[in-house]
């Protein structure tokens, strides 16, 4: 416990409890992934607002075309970032909470805390040049309460961004497989993604019998997927 040097969770406050009373000498690190997500929720609520102003025949693209506003302007492929432009260019305010939610990633580039900090403060500056500040408010009032947290990040550069996306992943199947028993849902999770551990681990992972089961705790479906425990 003593020798944990960093905790990486969101920002739920039941989590840093843990964290402090379990390794109190951790580094407590909001993940990245979750402060980026907030500033994507906010752009989304900007976009969706200023949509209903825009001329009938882009309002009718959005659907085909709006996973292109969500990424990054410097991943998007240069026919894209035509398309995305041209939309913003019917839109002040669109396009100025798109630059927002752009520089907003900024600090997150930078290679130390000092920096990432200056970075962030030259963000602030930037919502104030736009006029977006009560829009933007939410996301500056995150970031003060959870500041130390946040920044930590530059001291101990952890992330779980994987396990988020096994999480995510997870769900989904979870909401296809509607119906079906928990062990049926394990199974099915463990057989899609259980790539991230190692194979051999798969036989120490055990589950209840089901009420037709004679041995009581067995190995986690070694029969039915032996193809995996090879």
């Amino acid at each position: 416990m003593e020798s944990v040097e960093a905790w990486c969770q969101d920002m739920a406050p039941a989590y840093k409890g843990v964290a402090r009373d379990l390794f109190p000498k951790a580094q407590i690190v909001v993940d990245k992934f979750h402060v980026l997500m907030r500033a994507g929720v906010i752009w989304q609520k900007i976009r969706l607002r200023e949509t209903a102003s825009l001329p009938a025949e882009l309002r009718k693209k959005m659907p085909g075309i709006i996973r292109m506003f969500d990424k990054r302007w410097d991943t998007l492929k240069p026919v894209s970032q035509d398309t995305v432009a041209q939309v913003l260019e019917q839109s002040p305010a669109m396009q100025a909470a798109y630059t927002i939610k752009e520089s907003f990633h900024f600090f997150y580039e930078k290679q130390t805390r000092l920096e990432a900090e200056q970075s962030y403060r030259n963000w602030i500056d930037t919502v104030r040049q736009f006029d977006q500040h009560s829009e933007w408010k939410p996301l500056m009032k995150m970031v003060q309460v959870h500041r130390d947290e946040i920044f930590g990040y530059f001291e101990h550069r952890y992330t779980s961004g994987k396990l988020e996306r096994m999480n995510r992943s997870i769900a989904d199947l979870n909401r296809a497989a509607n119906g079906l028993d928990f062990p049926s849902l394990r199974a099915k999770a463990l057989l899609r993604y259980g790539r991230l551990v190692e194979p051999e681990a798969y036989t120490r992972l055990f589950m209840d019998a089901g009420p037709d089961d004679e041995g009581g705790r067995r190995p986690f479906m070694e029969e039915a997927f032996s193809d995996i425990f090879a």
